[in-house]
Formats: structure tokens, sequence, C-alpha cells
């Protein structure tokens, strides 16, 4: 019979020493994995999911900035702030539910400013002028892209009775004529 000693000791000892193909095939795999997994992330940032419940917060924040309710616990969000970019967090907020494609860094500084306590809407010691730049990077991100989509979108005859324009102030293009057969 076996003593203890000798049956754990090859514990600790390495029995081949790992061959170059074998480690380059390990980071390999481990970047293979990274990039599937940032890529997985950036789907769910921008999934249409997300963007109805970055959508309904940035809402409700717009919403709470004019309303003082009694609630139980300590209120974090600075009013006054907000009531001051209240229109512009509609206005990002509206750009955002019309996007189909939006800029992953612009949904991913919304999400940021929504809920993260250091950000600028919640923490007082952060200077006002970065919720201003925050806000006015978000809109012109969702702006370009919102325009990249107009274009290729045809206007509807409402849209062209009215004479609507896209976000680079341009008309909207009338849709093409379709032939009824009869």
């Amino acid at each position: 019979m076996a003593t203890a000693d000798a049956r754990f000791e090859h514990v600790g000892r390495p029995t081949k020493a790992p061959t170059p193909y074998a480690v380059e095939g390990d980071r390999g795999i481990l970047q293979r994995w990274r990039e599937r997994n940032a890529q997985h992330k950036r789907a769910r940032l921008v999934s249409a999911r997300n963007r109805r419940r970055l959508v309904r917060w940035l809402r409700r924040t717009a919403r709470d900035a004019n309303e003082r309710r009694i609630r139980p616990g300590p209120e974090v969000l600075l009013h006054y702030r907000t009531a001051a970019v209240r229109a512009d967090l509609l206005e990002v907020a509206a750009l955002l539910e019309r996007a189909h494609d939006p800029d992953p860094d612009c949904v991913k500084e919304i999400q940021r400013l929504l809920d993260n306590g250091d950000s600028p809407l919640y923490h007082p010691g952060i200077h006002v002028s970065e919720l201003y730049a925050t806000l006015h990077y978000v809109r012109a991100g969702l702006v370009r892209n919102h325009a990249s989509c107009s274009r290729a979108t045809p206007a509807t005859p409402a849209q062209q009775e009215q004479g609507e324009t896209n976000a680079d102030h341009q008309p909207i293009r009338p849709a093409p004529a379709t032939r009824e057969h009869p």
C-alpha cells in the first residue's frame, strides 16, 4: 500500500514544459473570447430593448426635474441641473428612440450619465459645463446617425405636403412612384 506522501509527489511538479504552439493557441482562444465578449456587450448596449429602457429613463428624469415628490430615502438627483437641461434630455430621448443603429459610444455615454453617481447629473462637485458638454456630444452623435438614416428613407406623401426636412435641413426626397398593375 502506498503512503499518502507517495501518492502526491507529482503535485506541484510540471510533467512537461508547455510547447510554444500550445501557449500561442491559448492566447488565441483568449483573444477570440475577448473579442466575442466585446461584440456581445456592444450588441446588448445598442439593442432595441436597452434603447427603450434608456428613453424611458431620460423622460422620467426630465419629468422629475420639475417635480419634488416626497420619496423615502435620500434624493440624489440635482433638480436645478436637470431643470436646466430638461429640453435637452427630452430631445436626446426622441433622437435615441428614432435611431435605428445608434453609435455605441453615444449610447454608452447616455447610460453613464444616467446610472453613474459620479456623472454631472448627480454629483454636485462636477461642474455643470460637463453636463452640457456630455449632452452636446450625445446629441451630435445621434443627429449625425439620424441624418444618415433619414437621407436613405423616402418621404411619405404627408411629409411631402408638410415640407418636412431631415436633420441637415434638406428636404426629404419624395418616395419613388410605384406602378399599379390593372
